[in-house]
């Protein structure tokens, strides 16, 4: 868990994934800090998001 900022809702604990861990398929939710060797990608409570098949990241609002 981290603890992230995001305007209107303030300070909340946050997941942290490494996306390479990530199974295809597997649903999760925000709020989430999701970390690759290339980018970081975060992710409010609203969000949900799974890693596809292909390798690409799948958000949802």
């Amino acid at each position: 868990m981290r603890s992230v900022y995001f305007a209107g809702d303030g300070a909340v604990e946050a997941t942290v994934l490494d996306f390479n861990s990530m199974q295809s398929g597997e649903q999760h939710s925000g709020p989430a800090i999701i970390e690759s060797p290339f980018t970081t990608v975060i992710a409010d409570g609203a969000t949900t998001f799974e890693r596809t098949a292909s390798g690409s990241l799948l958000m949802r609002p």
